[in-house]
C-alpha cells in the first residue's frame, strides 16, 4: 500500500515538473518573441 502512494506520488510530481517545463519554455519564448 505504501508502495503505491508513494508512486502515484512520484508521478503527480513528474506531471508537475513537465507542466513547470511547459511553463517555463513557454515564458522564454514570449520573451524571445518580445525582445526582438
Amino acid at each position: 500500500m505504501v508502495f503505491v502512494i508513494e508512486h502515484t506520488q512520484n508521478l503527480d510530481s513528474e506531471a508537475m515538473q513537465v507542466k513547470l517545463d511547459a511553463v517555463i519554455r513557454a515564458i522564454d519564448d514570449v520573451r524571445t518573441h518580445f525582445s526582438t
